[in-house]
């Protein structure tokens, strides 16, 4: 069912986004996203919605984005810049269709990160991949 779920949440979110854009009301059989206006970096938006934001103009909506177990349409309401990419501000509208049930679907991705190791097959890549991750994938910085 996995595949199918992920399909259909990704249709859920290219209708309500090609509604949006349209100015109109997403089809009927479409089920309402969780709707969050969110502010800050890669943190609060999460990388995926984050990297697009940065440079995405201010109040067009996005194509649908993937995070693990769902889709996400955004739009960035503000930006305040910053001197690096990291110290830039956001503030956008952010829509989730999940894909994967429950409550503690966030929580279980996060422990299995925690449980995930990264292996660096070529060591060039060691400097590319943000500390953080490296650490908290079990890679060596």
């Amino acid at each position: 069912a996995g595949p199918e779920r992920r399909a259909a949440a990704l249709e859920r979110a290219r209708a309500w986004r090609d509604a949006l854009e349209a100015g109109s009301a997403p089809p009927a059989p479409v089920a309402p996203p969780v709707e969050e206006e969110l502010q800050g970096g890669y943190g609060s938006l999460g990388l995926q919605v984050w990297d697009w934001a940065l440079d995405a103009p201010i109040g067009a909506w996005s194509q649908p984005i993937e995070m693990p177990g769902a889709w996400r349409v955004a739009k960035v309401l503000e930006r305040k810049p910053g001197l690096r990419p990291v110290d830039v501000v956001l503030t956008a509208q952010v829509l989730t269709f999940s894909w994967v049930d429950g409550d503690t679907f966030r929580a279980d991705v996060e422990a299995h990160l925690d449980r995930s190791k990264l292996e660096f097959v070529d060591a060039t890549w060691r400097d590319v991949v943000p500390t953080l991750w490296q650490r908290r994938l079990r890679g060596s910085p």
